[in-house]
Formats: structure tokens, C-alpha cells, sequence
């Protein structure tokens, strides 16, 4: 049994537990459960009105618009 696991022996949720749920559910929209990698949004500027990346774009701005509001006293 390690320790410094994310659970007891108990099964009762560690500080760093709660700290990498925390982490999950900031990344849950970059890290997609299938993905093995981060995503990067790059889009080459010969791309930037083809219709992919305006809903790629769109996609980001709601999602930073939604971490906003869940930070208290984060500008938008």
C-alpha cells in the first residue's frame, strides 16, 4: 500500500485525491478520455475560416467563458 496514495486504507479520499479530482475536472475538455495526448488547437492561417476551425474556435470560447465563471475574481 503506497502511502501517499490518493485513498486510505479505508477508502476515504486523500487531500492530493481531492486535489487530482480537482485536476480531472479542469482537463476533462483538453484531455478526452480515449486521448493519450494534450490537444493543441493549432489552426494554420490558410485554415482560419474553413468551418472546422471557426467551431474549434467557437468550442474554446465557451469553454473559457465556463472557467470564468467558475473562478471567482478571474477576469473575462
Amino acid at each position: 500500500m503506497n502511502p501517499r496514495g490518493l485513498y486510505d486504507l479505508d477508502r476515504n479520499i486523500r487531500p492530493v485525491g481531492e486535489a487530482y479530482k480537482k485536476l480531472l475536472s479542469q482537463w476533462r475538455e483538453v484531455l478526452p478520455t480515449q486521448s493519450v495526448c494534450l490537444f493543441v488547437p493549432i489552426v494554420l492561417p490558410s485554415e482560419y475560416d474553413e468551418p472546422m476551425a471557426i467551431r474549434r474556435r467557437e468550442g474554446w470560447r465557451r469553454y473559457y467563458r465556463r472557467e470564468m465563471k467558475a473562478q471567482p475574481g478571474a477576469r473575462s
